[in-house]
């Protein structure tokens, strides 16, 4: 026996709210996702910037008593040795 139609679209009715929820349950899924690895990427970068900073500091200090050396061994002698 065939369903009347008010029954038939209730039935319709539910299935497409049942589709719309879903799909609006993705959506948020999907917007959570991308803000949690919006998150990590942007502390990644931080910690690799301060890494970066961290490399080039203590390759300044490494470089300077080399500097000082040569400026003095320049003075004393004319060359670098």
């Amino acid at each position: 026996m065939v369903k009347p139609l008010s029954a038939q679209l209730a039935d319709l009715s539910v299935r497409a709210k049942s589709a719309e929820d879903a799909v609006a349950a993705a959506q948020k899924e999907a917007h959570d996702k991308v803000v949690a690895r919006t998150g990590q990427a942007h502390a990644a970068a931080t910690a690799a910037l301060q890494k970066m900073d961290q490399d080039i500091k203590s390759a300044n200090n490494d470089i300077r008593p080399l500097e000082c050396a040569e400026s003095e061994s320049f003075r004393r002698y004319g060359r670098l040795e």
